[in-house]
């Protein structure tokens, strides 16, 4: 019976559901069994993913708003049409 039912949940596609749930519930027992590890393991994805996001936030906020707003304001497209050099117009201004 057991054979029966998992060959029909991999037919159905939905073992990699079962799947998941097993690693969570292993995982969250290996926490349970040494939480200073599991505190220093959240410690570190936390402060990685809070640098990444907080180097991100400024990459975003002084290269391309900033250029973009730059470019906006010396009208590029127009220049472009104009047959002037981005980069020259740039430096002109």
């Amino acid at each position: 019976m057991t054979q029966l039912m998992e060959e029909s949940r991999e037919a159905r596609g939905l073992m990699w559901i079962v799947a998941a749930a097993q690693d969570m519930h292993y995982g969250l027992r290996l926490m349970r069994r040494t939480p200073g590890f599991a505190a220093a393991a959240t410690l570190t994805l936390a402060l990685g993913i809070g640098a990444t996001t907080a180097i991100f936030s400024v990459v975003y906020g002084v290269l391309l708003v900033l250029f973009a707003v730059a470019i906006a304001a010396c009208g590029l497209p127009a220049r472009r049409a104009a047959g002037v050099d981005p980069s020259v117009a740039l430096r002109a201004e």
